[in-house]
């Protein structure tokens, strides 16, 4: 791509690879999983610290009694880890440029950090939705007439 900026024409290209973010295999719990309880013992929900590469996240799902599932409320990137602008082949103009991205790139990485927020927690949803917890319901506490699978009539 070339682009006129104030006389000069910048050459480059830029691209995007799926990377270490691939499949999302390498996603691990990073810190211990804990139930949260009220007072009386009973089960609220599920906190836990999660990593993905250098990337670091808080989690925290609560469970619905009435359908007997957990649904993610909290997933927050708490380390974001470093992205990387690489400019080539323009000597002095290259580290005045390098520089310039650096601190833009401070900006945008609240704006990454929120997609990857939604993304992540849009999945976890999807995941924990297809989790049946009704065999441990009476340990969760979950209310057995509503967490019941319903039989058709036929």
């Amino acid at each position: 791509m070339k682009v006129p900026v104030l006389g000069v024409v910048w050459h480059g290209e830029a691209k995007l690879y799926d990377g270490w973010l691939r499949g999302l295999a390498s996603i691990h719990r990073s810190d211990n999983a804990e139930f949260i309880k009220n007072s009386d013992g009973r089960v609220l929900g599920i906190l836990a610290g999660l990593q993905l590469g250098d990337m670091k996240l808080y989690f925290e799902a609560l469970l619905d009694t009435q359908t007997c599932k957990f649904k993610a409320e909290i997933l927050e990137v708490t380390k974001l880890g470093s992205i990387d602008v690489s400019i080539q082949g323009l000597s002095v103009l290259g580290w005045i440029i390098a520089s310039l991205v650096d601190f833009v790139m401070v900006f945008i990485g609240g704006f990454i950090r929120s997609i990857v927020e939604t993304i992540m927690k849009d999945m976890t949803d999807q995941v924990l939705d297809g989790i049946d917890l009704h065999p441990i319901g009476s340990i969760l506490g979950c209310d057995p007439v509503a967490a019941a699978p319903v039989a058709p009539f036929h």
